[in-house]
């Protein structure tokens, strides 16, 4: 049964990702996210 699970919350994480592409944090973020330079 814990095969059948990870299976399905796999298939549905893929399913929600393609679904929200661009719209999820984890896609937009470089965006928002500014790296800070080191000063030498």
């Amino acid at each position: 049964m814990q095969c059948q699970n990870s299976a399905f919350d796999i298939t549905s994480n893929k399913v929600w990702d393609s679904w929200n592409h661009g719209r999820q944090w984890k896609d937009i973020k470089h965006r928002y996210m500014v790296k800070e330079e080191e000063e030498e």
